[in-house]
């Protein structure tokens, strides 16, 4: 809100000086002016309190964009609360034999792993549970009766293979209106043995279509005019092969094996999960649903190229076992999947270092490295596990350079000088001024307004604390290991010695990574009493210390930090909810009250000036009457 210098505080119409000649509106105004004067410093309050609110949650963004970059899981690169930052390995694997780089797996380091190599040799990869349909599902593309070939001349129908439709015309003089002669109308739109004609059996007329030469499905349509589908003895949109947009009931009709519903559904247990599905749900929306059913645990999938569908357990091992039980619909047994031999999931087997390693799955941890098997090898390979030195140090070197740059930003506002003389402009003020000079003004004004302020100073001192008070458990200090605070002029920044730094990450990785990121059996949100929070402060790493306070100061959960308790933040109930924004409340209510007391006080000011008018008319009306007397007698 503009500091508003008012110069008319009621909105009657008045037609002042009628009579005195005075100009009555001028004369108020000035008077007006010295009773303004309180209501001016009200709107100047006012106005800090907003530049301050505004200075406050410049600050909150300041510390959330720090959080959120360096105090977030979601961020596993740069999350400093992670001890993966402090303790990461390079890793290498090669054949044992030839030496060349090898894809039979990957090496990753955790941060109980120890720098060193060793040799690994797969001797069989962890396998699921699975069936699959024995033969392919559908049934063959067949007509419902022996064709009508006397009916076909000049006629048309379509043909999709594989996505690529033709439209297959009968010549009008029936010289191709057999089956010989639709083969070779196929072999010219397709290919030779593409997709084949044949009778079902010899002399029943009944023709089926098949593919061949890689070709997989093949569709039947009816032509828009001259339709010879009909007389071949198809529905349109026959197919070889089963799509994910039919539904069960037009899955079941394609199907070699019938499916039955119970009351228009199919019901069935699987892996101890119950399913049920309409016969009008597509056979899409039961694949997904069962693929993503997180008790189940298996992934059903069809293969339009063997027209078999699949059952896989999503979990590998030897002990997995598929289990079916549909003792009411035959869904699974439609499908070819009861009857299929199932093969039994596997464990994974390893020599580790000479050491044989039984893991129901391909990922396996050994003393703390992590190894991704992807093939059996022939030979053992190699993998050399080595600290990244480097990868670590920058990681540290990215951290204090953004800490420096908040604690930098932090210090400008507490030691930024606030001239008074420079107050919020009222709007007569700036009606006497330039922009530029209205923009220099205030950028004046809204310097130094949290000069000093002592939640700033709590921040930067819990900060500053955090970094040289001992931590339990851990020897030493981040002056042991290179980074030091500076003089007391540089005001809490961080200096790093890279040689020394890199030295203690090579030589001691631990302590580093304890140093940093030590965490506190006690959780911060549990930590309700000062003898708690002090007991967590003390066993917790320096980062740990830095997140407590940024909590304390800017946090929206379990309570609202004090810096949002104070000027709130855009998006937050604090928004509107915290004590600036009351400070504001009270103001605008005096304001609202000294703007009626000046309306009052303008209204008797008028009032007074037209007494006087009234006054002024009678004597002017006398003196007219006089003046026309005397000129009567003469």
């Amino acid at each position: 809100m503009a500091v508003n210098g008012i110069t008319g505080y009621s909105n009657i119409l008045r037609l002042s000086g009628l009579a005195s000649g005075l100009d009555t509106d001028s004369i108020v105004k000035q008077m007006m002016d010295a009773e303004r004067i309180p209501l001016d410093k009200l709107y100047q309050k006012r106005q800090l309190a907003e530049w301050k609110t505004e200075a406050y949650r410049s600050i909150t963004s300041l510390l959330q964009g720090f959080k959120n970059t360096y105090f977030n899981y979601a961020n596993p690169a740069t999350n400093m609360l992670s001890q993966t930052n402090y303790k990461t390995y390079t890793s290498t694997v090669v054949d044992s034999v030839t030496g060349a780089a090898s894809t039979a797996l990957t090496a990753t380091g955790s941060t109980t792993a120890m720098a060193g190599e060793h040799t690994v040799d797969v001797l069989q990869l962890a396998t699921a549970a699975k069936r699959v349909s024995a033969a392919g599902v559908t049934k063959a593309l067949a007509g419902s009766e022996a064709a009508d070939f006397g009916a076909v001349a000049g006629r048309s129908f379509i043909v999709t293979l594989d996505g690529a439709y033709k439209t297959i015309t009968f010549a009008a003089d029936g010289s191709d209106s057999s089956i010989e002669g639709l083969n070779g109308l196929l072999e010219k739109a397709f290919g030779a043995g593409k997709v084949t004609v044949s009778e079902t059996s010899p002399g029943s007329g009944v023709l089926q279509f098949a593919t061949g030469d890689g070709a997989t499905r093949v569709t039947l349509n009816a032509a828009e005019t001259g339709d010879a589908l009909a007389s071949l003895k198809f529905t349109s949109g026959a197919s070889n092969r089963l799509s994910t947009g039919m539904t069960l009931e037009e899955v079941a009709a394609s199907l070699g094996t019938a499916m039955t519903f119970v009351d228009g559904n199919v019901t069935f247990k699987l892996n101890g999960t119950d399913f049920s599905f309409s016969q009008y749900e597509t056979l899409g929306s039961v694949i997904n649903q069962i693929n993503s059913d997180s008790t189940a645990k298996v992934t059903i999938s069809y293969d339009e190229l063997t027209d078999k569908f699949a059952l896989v357990s999503d979990v590998t091992g030897a002990t997995t076992t598929l289990n079916i039980d549909e003792s009411a619909s035959n869904f699974f047994t439609a499908l070819g999947l009861t009857a299929a031999t199932e093969t039994a999931g596997q464990d994974s087997r390893i020599m580790f270092d000479d050491t044989l390693v039984t893991r129901s799955s391909n990922k396996v941890t050994v003393n703390g490295i992590t190894l991704n098997l992807n093939k059996v090898t022939e030979d053992p390979v190699q993998i050399k596990l080595a600290l990244d030195t480097d990868k670590i140090y920058d990681n540290i070197k990215s951290f204090v350079d953004e800490y420096n740059k908040v604690i930098t930003t932090i210090n400008e506002k507490l030691h930024a000088e606030y001239d008074r003389s420079y107050q919020p402009l009222t709007d007569a003020q700036k009606e006497e001024m330039t922009e530029e000079q209205i923009k220099k003004w205030e950028e004046t004004a809204k310097t130094g307004l949290l000069r000093n302020d002592s939640l700033l100073q709590n921040i930067v001192y819990g900060l500053r604390r955090a970094v040289v008070d001992p931590i339990a458990g851990v020897s030493g200090s981040l002056l042991a290991i290179g980074i030091t605070t500076g003089s007391y002029t540089q005001n809490g920044l961080l200096t790093i010695d890279e040689t020394k730094l890199k030295e203690a990450i090579a030589s001691d990785p631990d302590k580093v990574m304890q140093l940093f990121a030590k965490q506190s059996d006690i959780d911060y949100y549990d930590a309700d009493t000062a003898a708690e929070r002090m007991a967590r402060y003390n066993s917790e790493g320096i980062i740990q210390r830095f997140y407590d306070v940024l909590e304390d100061n800017i946090k929206t959960y379990g309570g609202k930090g004090l810096l949002l308790e104070k000027a709130g933040i855009t998006g937050d109930a604090t928004e509107f909810d915290n004590l600036l924004q009351d400070d504001i409340d009270k103001l605008d209510k005096q304001i609202e009250r000294l703007v009626d007391r000046l309306a009052e006080k303008e209204t008797a000011y008028y009032n007074r000036f037209t007494a006087l008018e009234m006054y002024i008319q009678r004597m002017n009306s006398q003196s007219a009457w006089l003046t026309q007397q005397f000129g009567s007698e003469s």
